[in-house]
């Protein structure tokens, strides 16, 4: 049945097609109000037929509306389609869910809590949205547990800014009244200028009260508008402002308030423009600054105990503004980390705050002469120093007795001929010791006794076997960690170290690998350890246990043609639990990036997945490209069955 005219025009009006085309020169049977052909089944708009109520339309134009009527219908049909499969999907994850579901909401919502970063960035953003979209049992845990909303990061693009305020202002208040960590990062798209939305900060200012951590990246020109609401700042712990590069912070203020942080990281902002309590900062990481900023920092913050000052005290650059690096009258008592790093190719002359000699307790210098470093080394227990002369490293062991990690890069032989010691130089205290590039005369004029961990980077060249095995002769030391790195090495010469490491638990051993290098040297090494599995064997040549307390291992190199050498360092599985067997119970395997490895086959893969079973860490890795080849070959079996 046809619909009255007045309903069908109103309808027509709105649903109706608009086509442009230009009327066709030839019409057979047409509209007498609108001229179109019946045969083409097309009104225009404007015709007679869409204005004159009192006439009926003509045919075409009736099917064309009617038509168009139930486009609209079957369109909202396909949505509500869409709503009823958006519902199914939400039914489908409750059901699938096996956890969230049947655990108590309290407990849900703790470890919604676990998945979240504390640090304003991308990736905590998108966690939040991740566990709310989930399915609507999700969505209600997440969005009444204000714990996941208290970390905020709004990143300000032009493209994008007049949208932010409206989410961030929702996001905040599903916060509640808990503090806030809050990261406000404006970007420049291109060559664009920075666009700045005051609304963004204006929704940041009104809960300057809860700030906890804060965190300003962009130009100066909205840090000013970063005022904070009438309430101040009292809970505000870290502070965190870096200006663009090339410019320069007029001032950061809170109102008449002035907040007492206890972190502060700043780059690129004048000292003075930061308007803060500075009698509660302890830590403190700057950029940028003046040197006579540097002066004036040591002097308002009494309480400071960590400084790393980009381009100062954390010093990067020509060894001649380091003298001008001497402090103020009442020097730098509480000063613990000091870091010296000279440009390359340069030498500094000396770091001296005038009168008075700092004690850190961690020393990181490169390219500075040890002489020139003017502080109390009695305090020092980390060092790690570049570019060092061998008479320097002696002298270091001589002049910080309580080291106990020391880390020497790059040792040189000295220009002009230095004596030896006369007797090895005793330090009684160090437990941790890396070399890289390191001659072996350093070593063979040493005593460490306290020694537990030895690293050695060669990078292609021998490594002195009989050097290593003097040391730890002449120190009697318990050495329980070995890593040496780049190394060519052979069977013989671990043979060797087993006999004066028998308290070895960790082995990290990277052999080099150049072409036309024996290949087979892994499959040796595995020979040995396989072949000597139990504490109660003894090698045959030497008549020693070979590393009978290892309990970790780290093999990188050629990997063994046969897969099963690496099951008989473990035994049998029955093995695992005799108390006369080696306590090995890790092992990673990464191959060179020359080589390419097969997948393991079927019936070792089962017998090391049983070891992984039964409590054996087992990685077996191309790290070049890489590639999990135990994983590889889970997946290759998997499919072919």
């Amino acid at each position: 049945m046809l619909q009255s005219d007045e309903a069908f025009t109103s309808k027509f009006r709105a649903a109706v097609h608009v086509d442009t085309r230009p009327q066709p020169t030839k019409m057979s049977h047409h509209c007498p109000f609108c001229r179109s052909a019946e045969n083409q089944g097309v009104c225009d708009n404007d015709s007679l037929c869409s204005k004159i109520s009192n006439l009926n339309p003509c045919d075409p134009c009736r099917r064309l509306a009617e038509l168009d009527i139930q486009i609209i219908k079957a369109r909202e049909t396909v949505r509500e389609m869409q709503r009823e499969a958006q519902r199914l999907k939400s039914d489908m994850n409750c059901s699938h869910d096996h956890l969230i579901h049947r655990l108590p909401p309290e407990i849900s919502s703790n470890i919604f809590q676990l998945c979240v970063s504390r640090e304003p960035s991308v990736d905590a953003r998108y966690t939040q949205v991740a566990l709310s979209s989930v399915c609507q049992k999700w969505r209600q845990i997440a969005h009444t547990t204000p714990q996941l909303w208290t970390t905020v990061f709004l990143l300000l693009t032009q493209r994008n800014a007049l949208s932010v305020p409206s989410w961030a202002q929702e996001w905040i208040d599903r916060s509640g009244q808990l503090p806030l960590s809050i990261g406000l990062f404006v970007k420049r798209e291109g060559n664009r200028d920075y666009y700045i939305n005051r609304d963004v900060i204006a929704v940041i200012n009104k809960c300057s009260s809860r700030w906890r951590d804060l965190t300003y990246q962009g130009p100066p020109s909205s840090l000013t508008y970063l005022v904070g609401d009438s309430q101040g700042a009292s809970q505000l712990q870290t502070l965190k402002l870096h200006i663009s590069r090339y410019e320069r912070a007029s001032q950061f203020k809170l109102g008449d308030f002035r907040p007492t942080p206890t972190t502060l990281e700043i780059s690129e902002v004048d000292l003075k423009s930061v308007i803060i309590e500075w009698n509660n900062i302890t830590h403190v990481q700057a950029g940028g600054f003046t040197i006579d900023e540097c002066w004036e920092l040591f002097r308002i913050a009494p309480q400071m105990t960590h400084c790393v000052l980009l381009a100062f005290l954390t010093y990067q650059g020509p060894p001649s503004s380091l003298t001008y690096l001497v402090g103020d009258s009442q020097g730098a008592s509480q000063l613990q980390t000091l870091k010296l790093h000279i440009s390359r190719y340069e030498r500094a002359s000396q770091f001296k705050l005038g009168d008075f000699r700092p004690t850190p307790t961690t020393l990181e210098i490169s390219e500075v002469d040890l002489k020139s470093v003017i502080i109390e080394w009695n305090n020092i227990t980390h060092v790690q120093a570049g570019g060092f002369t061998i008479d320097e490293c002696w002298e270091l062991f001589r002049i910080a007795p309580q080291m106990t990690h020391c880390v020497l890069l790059a040792v040189r032989k000295p220009h002009d001929q230095v004596p030896m010691p006369h007797t090895p130089i005793l330090h009684p205290t160090l437990q941790v010791l890396e070399l890289d590039r390191v001659c072996h005369l350093f070593s063979d004029h040493v005593s460490l006794p306290s020694l537990q961990s030895y690293t050695c980077h060669v990078d292609g060249g021998h490594f002195e076997t009989e050097s290593l095995i003097s040391l730890s002769l002449r120190s009697s030391c318990s050495l329980q960690t070995l890593v040496l790195s780049g190394v060519k090495f052979d069977v013989a010469d671990l043979v060797k170290l087993s006999r004066v490491t028998p308290d070895l638990r960790h082995l990290d051993l990277a052999l080099y690998y150049e072409y036309g290098a024996d290949v087979n040297v892994m499959e040796r090494i595995f020979h040995r350890f396989s072949n000597a599995f139990s504490i109660t064997s003894t090698d045959s040549e030497t008549n020693h246990a070979f590393f009978p307390q290892l309990q970790s291992m780290a093999f990188t190199g050629v990997m063994p043609l046969d897969y099963k050498l690496v099951l008989d360092i473990f035994g049998s599985p029955s093995d695992l639990q005799n108390l006369h067997r080696r306590p090995l119970r890790a092992l990673t395997l990464s191959s060179t990036k020359s080589q390419q490895k097969n997948p393991i086959d079927k019936d070792t893969l089962s017998r090391m997945l049983l070891l992984i079973a039964q409590g054996i860490e087992l990685k077996i890795q191309q790290e070049y490209y890489g590639i999990d080849i135990l994983q590889q070959s889970i997946e290759f079996h998997a499919r072919r069955e």
